[in-house]
């Protein structure tokens, strides 16, 4: 946090603030690049679920103003990635030079997804629909 508050204008627009050492594949060394040569496209974007297709002219840290949790998981063009805080609060994704296909993810232990989630739900209506069943009965 000292270093962001100690940072000038132009620092805080062409560097990406990461705690600890620089992050592997994120071109820390080059020069911060963006403008034309950068592309960002959105192809979907929820509250649980953001797919982009990036253009990098350069290596470098992807910086999405969402709230960094740990629960969310990235993939580049299938492949996991890791996310880390950004500036303290916003994610960070390593982006290596080209197109690439971004799609994140989140995923709270609480979240069971996939198929086994209306399994469980049908479990649980079917728990309470005997239980009222007995209820019933007794009565």
């Amino acid at each position: 946090l000292d270093a962001i508050a100690e940072a000038s204008t132009a620092e805080l627009r062409s560097a990406a603030f990461v705690a600890g050492a620089p992050v592997e594949g994120s071109g820390a060394q080059a020069a911060a690049t963006t403008g034309k040569d950068e592309r960002i496209t959105v192809r979907d974007y929820s509250a649980d679920r953001i797919e982009l297709d990036v253009e990098a002219a350069a290596g470098g840290i992807l910086v999405i103003t969402n709230s960094f949790s740990e629960y969310w998981r990235a993939t580049i063009d299938g492949s996991p990635a890791a996310v880390f805080p950004v500036y303290h609060a916003f994610q960070g994704i390593a982006v290596e030079k080209g197109t690439h296909r971004l799609e994140l993810s989140y995923r709270p232990p609480y979240s069971f997804g996939g198929a086994a989630q209306p399994l469980l739900l049908t479990a649980l209506v079917a728990l309470v629909g005997a239980g009222g069943m007995l209820v019933t009965r007794r009565v």
